[in-house]
């Protein structure tokens, strides 16, 4: 795998985002769909790549056209992702990628860590990883409030460009 072309965005200089998450519930679910038409509206165009810790893809995803899902059966032995979709997503060079996972599975550290995105954003961890701008949410542990705290840090960010 090449190295990424890291760069800092904000929403008016990304051009596309993508959008991982690992969530099960069906708020979160909700909170990403309205990020997404969010973006759209700001003239963003977005992929989203989903994970289920599950056999089954739950049916609010099944119906979400805008949305690719991956679940266990499109796992290795060690948890990596094999799926065309999950390949895909992780070679697409995207201005941002915002990781709105919750947990810390090695399926969404694999993902993300091996995005080619130029700058990537997510929740505070103090383990190990690849996110550029990591946003503390301890405060309110939700989906939710992860995507208000972007929408607040990430429009601060290259102000003069």
């Amino acid at each position: 795998m090449r190295e990424r072309n890291r760069k800092v965005h904000n929403f008016t200089s990304a051009k596309s985002i993508g959008i991982f998450f690992d969530i099960n519930d069906t708020e979160s679910f909700k909170a990403i769909r309205a990020f997404s038409k969010e973006l759209k509206t700001k003239g963003i165009s977005s992929e989203i790549l989903g994970y289920v810790n599950s056999d089954e893809i739950p049916g609010e995803l099944v119906l979400w056209e805008d949305c690719n899902v991956i679940c266990t059966k499109d796992l290795d032995l060690i948890f990596r992702p094999k799926s065309p979709l999950s390949e895909k997503f992780i070679l697409k060079e995207f201005d941002i990628l915002f990781d709105l996972s919750l947990s810390d599975l090695i399926t969404s550290y694999y993902i993300v860590s091996l995005s080619q995105a130029h700058f990537k954003v997510g929740k505070y961890t103090e383990s190990e990883n690849d996110l550029d701008l990591m946003i503390n949410i301890n405060q309110n542990k939700s989906v939710k409030y992860l995507i208000e705290q972007i929408n607040i840090y990430v429009e601060m960010l290259n102000k003069s460009e």
